[in-house]
């Protein structure tokens, strides 16, 4: 059995208040993080890398919530998230100019980060695209709803986005 079979039990899960308000939070900072982007901050050597990162985001977070993937939207959000808070803080105390603080912050995000997107990552990516469907076939008649064409080209859109983020 693979770690993550359980985000697969009771397909689609019910879509609870918090959810449903940890989606919205979460579209709505990479909504404003996209308008700040484009309109007002200043253009990078990596501009639209970083357009593309969160036009693909904007569109990961939306498909997981509409397809009914929200335990695996809520792992993906919470692991970016978690690094994102020190890597924001490293920023700030960079631009505040307190030197030796700032540096020690972005240490802890690069543990962060390697834990989370380099370790955690990549096995939510593989439950997705291989325990999905080890679960699915496993009883005949275990998510009808899964099986037919429609949900099963979400499933695939959605790797093939979440491939894109990696």
């Amino acid at each position: 059995r693979g770690v993550f079979e359980g985000i697969f039990q009771d397909m689609p899960p019910p879509k609870s208040d918090i959810v449903h308000l940890y989606y919205m939070v979460t579209l709505g900072f990479y909504s404003s993080a996209t308008v700040f982007l484009l309109w007002l901050d200043t253009s990078r050597s990596d501009f639209n890398e970083f357009v593309l990162h969160h036009f693909v985001t904007l569109g990961l977070v939306t498909a997981s919530y509409l397809c009914g993937y929200v335990r695996c939207g809520i792992a993906l959000m919470a692991l970016h998230d978690v690094g994102d808070v020190f890597l924001y803080l490293a920023e700030t105390f960079h631009y505040l100019g307190l030197a030796g603080v700032d540096t020690a912050v972005f240490a802890v995000f690069a543990v962060t980060f390697y834990c989370t997107r380099l370790v955690l990552l990549p096995r939510i990516a593989y439950a997705l695209h291989v325990d999905a469907f080890k679960v699915m076939t496993a009883d005949a008649t275990y998510n009808d709803w899964a099986r037919n064409f429609e949900t099963s080209f979400k499933h695939l859109a959605f790797f093939s986005l979440l491939i894109d983020i990696l």
